[in-house]
C-alpha cells in the first residue's frame, strides 16, 4: 500500500516537471497557486492581455481622426460665426481660413496619428518607406524655399517658373510636415528610421523659418 502511494507521488512529480500534469476537468501548470478550469480565459491566469486585433486598431485610429474632424468643424463654425460680415468676402479670407482649419486638424489629429504609428512599429517595411518619403518631401520643401527666395532679377527656367507658383503653398504646409516627421521619429523602432525622420523634420522647419524670416524682414 505504501509503495503504491510512493509510486504515485513519483509519477505526479515527473508529470509536474514535464508541465503536462492533468487532473480530469482541471488543468494544472507550474507557478500557479490555484488550479483553473479550461473554461477560464488564459488572460486571467497568465496575467497577459490578448493582443488587439487589426480591425480594432483600425477602428480606434478612425475614431481618433473622426474626433479631430469634429473639432475642426467646431472651430470652423465658431470662426464663421464670429467673423461673418461683408469684409469677409474674398479669396484671401477663405484661403486664410483654410490654412487655419488645416492647422487645427493637424494638431487635433496628433493622438490618432500617434496611435497609428505605435501600431505600425512592428512593420519595418513601413518605416523604410516612410523614411524615404519624408526625405523626398523635405527636399521639395527646401527647393521651394530656394525658388521663393530667388531674386527677381534672376531669370528662371519655365519649369522653375511653374514650380514657383506652388512654392508658397508648399512652404505654408511645411510646419505640418515637420510635426508629422517629428512625431514619426519619436515612434520609429530603429535608429536609421529615427534619424531620417528627424532630419526631414529639421529640413522642413528650416525651410519654413527661412521663408518666414523673409516675409517679416523684407530686404530694404
Amino acid at each position: 500500500m505504501d509503495r503504491n502511494i510512493h509510486d504515485e507521488l513519483i509519477r505526479a512529480r515527473h508529470a509536474w516537471e514535464r508541465r503536462d500534469a492533468v487532473i480530469p476537468g482541471i488543468a494544472v501548470r507550474p507557478g500557479l497557486t490555484h488550479a483553473r478550469s479550461p473554461d477560464v480565459p488564459a488572460r486571467t491566469c497568465s496575467g497577459r492581455r490578448q493582443p488587439m486585433r487589426p480591425v480594432a486598431k483600425a477602428i480606434l485610429v478612425a475614431l481618433g481622426y473622426a474626433a479631430a474632424l469634429a473639432v475642426t468643424l467646431l472651430v470652423a463654425g465658431i470662426q464663421l460665426a464670429e467673423t461673418s460680415g461683408p469684409d469677409r468676402q474674398g479669396g484671401m479670407s477663405a484661403f486664410g481660413d483654410s490654412l487655419m482649419l488645416l492647422a487645427v486638424f493637424g494638431l487635433a489629429a496628433v493622438p490618432a496619428t500617434g496611435a497609428a504609428l505605435f501600431f505600425l512599429r512592428p512593420h519595418p517595411a513601413f518605416w523604410l518607406a516612410l523614411s524615404i518619403v519624408s526625405l523626398a518631401a523635405a527636399f521639395t520643401s527646401a527647393a521651394a524655399a530656394v525658388i521663393h527666395a530667388a531674386p527677381s532679377a534672376v531669370e528662371l527656367s519655365s519649369f522653375l517658373q511653374d514650380w514657383s507658383a506652388f512654392a508658397v503653398l508648399r512652404i505654408l504646409v511645411a510646419p505640418l510636415f515637420a510635426m508629422l516627421w517629428l512625431l514619426s521619429g519619436l515612434f520609429a523602432p530603429n535608429r536609421s528610421a529615427r534619424l531620417s525622420l528627424l532630419a526631414a523634420s529639421m529640413i522642413e522647419t528650416a525651410a519654413f523659418a527661412y521663408v518666414a524670416f523673409g516675409w517679416f524682414h523684407p530686404p530694404s
